[in-house]
């Protein structure tokens, strides 16, 4: 009976070990394309939380994983995504209104876009 009760145990904690939520290691890659009155805002930066359906207070020094654009391209790749829950927050600059822009959004990977790509055009305010 102890040796059940123990494999029991080993094979529950197997079983959620193996479980992982958002963060990196998956197949997922989003592409954003920030934009601020349909202009695009190149070498913008994207601050993620993982496992967060909306974004922290302060999102530039609460995050998980933070990427800058190459000034040279109109988007940011953000690659090797698992399934899960995940806030993004950007912020860039306007070099034709000379003002700084962000926005922030939230977006949740299913188990159907596991290994896909996602082009996200993103609206930045003031």
């Amino acid at each position: 009976m102890k040796k059940i009760y123990l494999i029991f145990i080993v094979f529950s904690f197997l079983s959620f070990a193996s479980c992982k939520k958002s963060g990196l290691g998956g197949g997922t890659t989003i592409i954003f394309y920030p934009e601020h009155n349909q202009d695009t805002i190149r070498g913008a930066t994207v601050y993620i939380k993982f496992n967060a359906s909306e974004v922290p207070a302060d999102p530039t020094k609460n995050f998980d994983l933070k990427i800058v654009g190459n000034p040279d391209e109109p988007h940011i790749r953000v690659e090797g995504l698992r399934i899960g829950k995940y806030s993004f927050y950007v912020n860039g600059y306007d070099s034709l209104s000379m003002q700084n822009v962000s926005g922030s959004s939230s977006v949740k990977i299913s188990r159907s876009e596991r290994n896909a790509e996602i082009g996200f055009y993103f609206q930045m305010d003031e």
